[in-house]
């Protein structure tokens, strides 16, 4: 969350766009639980991590990051 939070980008070479089956994983997971601020926090905040890299080819979200802090 601490990279999402502060807009760094992980890893250049990750970085895209979310997958279509992240949005389909989505859709089901809204049929099954419901539309709430919860559920779009959670897909805004998974679009995130692909956007700034953190999600790897295999679509596996990077488990580590060090923070500058």
């Amino acid at each position: 969350m601490g990279a999402i939070q502060q807009g760094e980008q992980l890893n250049s070479n990750n970085a895209r766009a979310i997958s279509n089956d992240e949005i389909l994983n989505n859709r089901i997971y809204e049929q099954h639980n419901g539309v709430s601020a919860e559920s779009r926090f959670r897909f805004s905040t998974l679009q995130r991590a692909y956007e700034l890299g953190l999600v790897d080819s295999t679509g596996v979200l990077t488990s580590s990051y060090r923070s500058k802090a």
